[in-house]
């Protein structure tokens, strides 16, 4: 199944690379911007009116709030480019325009809610999942300052590495069951937005494992964009896919 999606979305990007282009580029500058106004702000700070007479402590909540505004900004733009992708995979070709659909105050409160609502259940997921290496890890530091023989050095190294890989692993495939989230809010706007958690995780019950391959399957391809920058393509090839992948699964679940 996960072949022919991405037969699928190669096939759908025919005839669209100008404005695949267009929103990896608007997506770029988007992050850039949102991702960096507290630079902008300690540049300003840093002007002598106004650092003379703003104390360090001002400072830094100044910055803290301004990458708290840039995190909060750029939630409903990632939502609505995920929609627009969402809707293309489905062959419904979508201005650029929708890109920003979700800026308006009752759509972007929804966007920020259910972006957010996932984001940190998948943060307290990988933090469960990489509890055990954090544990071996401190310990190793601990037994680093005490003095610890060479062969027990290696041997813990090689367990905090292995349960790193392996916590990453499983972590990657537990979040999975929000995969569904942002789509099924999508559809049914005016539920709550535990209630589209419940069910995304429900649906994604059998299907976690089968998503993060698909996603997974697109690792050398990323490693190629490192060596020969052919994100253009891949970008656009990725989204489509994860956005198909959605589509099959909801689809046999109505």
């Amino acid at each position: 199944m996960n072949g022919k999606i991405k037969i699928f979305s190669k096939a759908n990007m025919l005839d669209q690379n100008l404005k695949m282009t267009l929103v990896l580029v608007i997506t770029a500058l988007i992050s850039i911007i949102l991702n960096n106004t507290f630079v902008i702000g300690e540049l300003l700070l840093q002007l002598p009116q106004i650092n003379m007479y703003t104390e360090p402590t001002l400072k830094d909540f100044i910055l803290v709030m301004l990458g708290v505004i840039s995190y909060v900004l750029i939630m409903p733009f990632n939502y609505g480019r995920d929609i627009w992708f969402y809707e293309n995979a489905r062959k419904n070709k979508l201005s650029l325009r929708k890109l920003f659909s979700y800026y308006n105050v009752r759509k972007s409160i929804g966007a920020i809610k259910i972006t957010f609502s996932v984001q940190l259940r998948k943060f307290l997921a990988v933090f469960l999942f990489f509890t055990p290496s954090f544990t071996l890890g401190g310990y190793l530091l601990f037994a680093l300052r005490q003095g610890i023989g060479q062969w027990i050095l290696i041997a813990l190294s090689v367990s905090v590495i292995l349960l790193s890989v392996t916590g990453a692993f499983f972590a990657f495939v537990f979040c999975q069951r929000y995969f569904l989230a942002s789509y099924l809010w999508y559809e049914n706007e005016p539920c709550k937005v535990n209630e589209i958690i419940r069910l995304s995780t429900k649906i994604m019950e059998n299907k976690c494992f089968e998503t993060a391959m698909l996603k997974l399957s697109f690792f050398p391809w990323w490693l190629l964009c490192v060596l020969i920058f052919p994100t253009v393509y891949v970008y656009p090839y990725y989204k489509l896919s994860i956005s198909f992948k959605a589509i099959t699964i909801l689809a046999n679940n109505t």
